[in-house]
């Protein structure tokens, strides 16, 4: 029987395609474009580029770190080196937070969209109950995948990204052609809506679609030279998830019209509907069909993650030692499988049951994955800011110590950080407001608990893979 996960499994490329996968390329026509359209207008296109430049702020603590510690705690292991144990552990608690409303968002969403996007581009007439099974199946298959191994993610992750990335490209460069007149003013500054609107459009919008990258960190233990390939895929994927943003929101709101965006993000999936009138049906059915299915690529990211995270929980002491049973021939923490999969189960049917109830399927879901989708904004962003300032402690200690690297470029993440959590939090209508307090009753829980407990959680020991 195996005690410890497999060392070696997959290489950068295989975590690049990993990370990917909670960015989903094709999105680019749908869902990742729309959130900063909403705002930002014609200049959607530069949006992308100044989140660039925000995300790999973020990325460089994770790039910093991972030079260090690779192991399976993942960001807890890293607020562990420069914070302690107590704020490690309420880290691993609330990833685990994160990670279960964040698959339980891609269920809701998917399950409310999926007969709908099908039926604007095809012109079908899809009950809702198709939606509901294709997700649940979908649900199923990424964590067979997932139960199976490392191996086999990267594979699937690695294929469907591929495929995207190409559909993106060509797609992309039939747009650009059937443009009259391409310009270079989506890389600027406009009147309308300048820069208040782009402001809002990057933080509200482009810079949450390069969120998910940090999935890798808790695959130190199974990536080959691990201190050198995880940040690496970190910052990689970044670059590349911003040259598919660019030039899919390039084509798709030059052809749209830049003059004509006020309704492009209320149309829900522009890129389907340009392929639909420029190319034809079957293109578009391509894009919708292959954007329905990629939701696998983001649930297998963090179902790899989580489960990860929770091994480590249990080996450290955090959780009960079942949570670091792996399987005796595959060696992936089946014990962590399955419990993440019943909170998932248990968190999508209460929270989609509730909204349901109240608001019948198509308002009620809908209100359910932004509530989800809030909850994880919050949390994610409250992991990533308590990580960056981590890092500055930790550099102390080390002899190689940048002030850029280690404290400028942290505090200006934290800073967008705090930004972007506000206008997440601030102004949401009702019942979704709850949402971000949902996340500080559940952190005043976890501090409760810790300090009633804090006898026990100071024997712990987090092994952060130094």
């Amino acid at each position: 029987m195996s005690d410890k996960l497999k060392a070696d499994s997959i290489g950068l490329w295989g975590l690049i395609f990993i990370a990917m996968g909670s960015l989903a390329p094709i999105a680019i026509f749908a869902g990742a474009i729309t959130g900063a359209s909403a705002t930002a207008l014609g200049e959607t296109t530069l949006s992308f580029i100044v989140a660039m430049f925000a995300a790999l702020f973020a990325g460089n603590t994770i790039f910093q770190y991972s030079k260090k510690i690779a192991g399976a705690s993942g960001y807890y292991g890293y607020v562990n080196a420069g914070l302690g144990k107590h704020p490690a552990v309420f880290t691993a608690y609330l990833y685990v937070l994160y990670a279960v409303f964040n698959i339980s968002f891609l269920i809701l969403i998917y399950s409310w969209a999926f007969s709908g996007s099908i039926n604007l581009i095809l012109g079908t007439s899809l009950p809702n109950a198709v939606g509901v099974i294709f997700v649940l199946a979908v649900t199923l298959l990424s964590f067979f995948v997932v139960y199976r191994g490392l191996r086999p993610s990267a594979l699937a992750l690695s294929i469907l990204g591929i495929i995207q990335i190409a559909i993106v490209v060509v797609v992309s460069a039939i747009f650009i052609s059937k443009v009259p007149s391409p310009t270079l003013t989506p890389f600027t500054i406009q009147k309308n809506p300048g820069l208040t609107g782009l402001f809002l459009g990057v933080v509200t919008g482009s810079y949450l679609s390069y969120a998910g990258y940090g999935t890798v960190v808790a695959l130190g233990e199974e990536a080959k030279a691990p201190k050198r390939t995880v940040g690496r895929a970190v910052i990689f994927v970044i670059l590349i998830a911003t040259a598919y943003y660019v030039l899919g929101s390039y084509s798709t709101t030059s052809l749209w019209g830049l003059n004509n965006m006020s309704n492009f993000a209320s149309s829900g999936y522009p890129g389907a509907i340009l392929a639909k009138e420029y190319i034809g049906v079957g293109v578009a059915a391509i894009i919708i069909l292959l954007y329905n299915f990629v939701m696998f690529t983001p649930v297998v990211a963090f179902l790899n993650s989580v489960s990860r995270v929770m091994y480590a929980m249990g080996r450290d002491g955090i959780l009960p030692a079942r949570f670091q049973r792996l399987h005796p021939k595959l060696a992936t923490p089946t014990f962590s499988l399955w419990f993440i999969l019943g909170l998932i189960a248990a968190t999508t049917i209460i929270l989609g049951g509730i909204f349901y109830a109240l608001y019948g399927f198509s308002n009620g879901l809908f209100d359910a994955w932004l509530f989800a989708a809030i909850v994880t904004t919050v949390s994610t962003l409250i992991i990533h800011g308590m990580v960056n300032v981590s890092l500055g402690f930790s550099a102390k200690k080390w002899p190689d110590r940048n002030v850029f690297y280690h404290y400028v470029a942290p505090a200006i993440s934290t800073i967008i950080i705090l930004v972007v959590l506000y206008y997440s939090a601030v102004g949401l209508p009702s019942p979704i407001y709850l949402a971000p307090i949902v996340v500080v009753v559940y952190s005043l829980i976890l501090i409760t608990l810790m300090y009633a407990r804090r006898a026990s959680y100071s024997k712990v020991e987090i092994r952060r893979g130094e």
